[in-house]
């Protein structure tokens, strides 16, 4: 930041992360990798989802209370985090293959997918953003 004027911390969330109202103790403990268990659930439901969403929460709030800190600090870092919306990455193939896809999402996929789904690439493009527009905030 000194030499550059300055530099940006940016952290990756998702959109995922609406439905959680507030951090769970229990998603945050050290339990050695038994984060609570892998049934499968639906789209968007279950213990895998459910630590995804915490995940991408805990991002948000760590990213804010960053952000504070080095604005009080009088640092010219900034702190951002982005959310890239829904893209064609693994996750959603994966989520797919393991059943979480309800029959109606199943079939209504080709659409869903055509009408609300961008390209991984694309998805890439609010990090990018957070990352080199000079008209980002902390």
């Amino acid at each position: 930041a000194k030499s550059a004027g300055e530099s940006r911390i940016v952290n990756h969330s998702s959109l995922a992360r609406v439905p959680m109202k507030s951090l769970e103790r229990k998603y945050m403990e050290k339990k050695g990798g038994d984060l609570g268990g892998d049934e499968h659930g639906t789209m968007m439901e279950g213990p895998r989802w459910r630590r995804y969403q915490q995940s991408k929460l805990a991002n948000v709030v760590f990213t804010l209370a960053l952000s504070k800190r080095l604005s009080a600090a009088g640092s010219k870092v900034k702190a951002v985090s982005c959310a890239p919306g829904a893209s064609s990455t693994g996750l959603l193939q994966t989520t797919q293959s393991t059943g979480e896809l309800s029959w109606v999402m199943q079939m209504s996929k080709p659409l869903y997918a055509a009408l609300y789904v961008q390209s991984a690439e694309d998805g890439t493009m609010p990090l990018l953003t957070c990352m080199y527009d000079p008209s980002v905030q902390s």
